[in-house]
């Protein structure tokens, strides 16, 4: 919808998704379509993420709504009032406390055609700020194959904050 409406067709809007990937200086990126299906000829690295997102962060709507972990859609003569969650647990303490990383300041997860977790996140502890990117993670399922005994990613997304807000400090040299 976004690129309909920016561009027209999505054709140019991924034209405009690949320069901005230029821009922000992404040497193993190429997107094919905006919606991040799979595709042979779509792939990009966890640094390149890491460099689009810092880029974006600069935009403070970006930054907000890629912070935001609820969004309340107003009622139209269509449909009434809806309250949209993010499936970024990460962020949302209503969804999976367990999950739930009070540092965390913005994010998105999502799932690939193979089903692979990737989170990216930003958070932050004190004056530190970072950036994680996890590509790549597997859910764990109960015995019976299918019941989801943990969602890939999120535990191992807080594990890689841990070591970058706390495994390191800062010094005047």
């Amino acid at each position: 919808i976004l690129a309909n409406h920016i561009c027209g067709n999505e054709r140019t809007f991924v034209s405009l998704m690949n320069e901005y990937a230029q821009r922000a200086g992404c040497q193993d990126t190429n997107f094919t379509n905006c919606s991040g299906y799979h595709d042979e000829m779509q792939y990009t690295t966890a640094r390149d993420l890491a460099k689009i997102i810092d880029m974006a962060l600069e935009n403070e709507t970006f930054k907000e709504i890629f912070g935001a972990d609820y969004y309340a859609v107003e009622a139209t003569n269509l449909s009434e009032k809806r309250h949209i969650s993010t499936n970024n647990y990460l962020m949302n303490v209503d969804s999976f406390d367990v999950y739930y990383d009070s540092r965390v300041t913005g994010g998105r997860s999502g799932i690939t055609s193979t089903d692979m977790g990737c989170v990216a996140v930003t958070a932050k502890k004190g004056n530190l700020e970072v950036i994680s990117i996890l590509l790549g993670a597997s859910s764990a399922y109960e015995e019976n194959g299918y019941t989801i005994k943990s969602y890939g990613g999120f535990p191992e997304t807080s594990d890689l904050l841990d070591i970058g807000l706390t495994g390191y400090r800062r010094t005047q040299i």
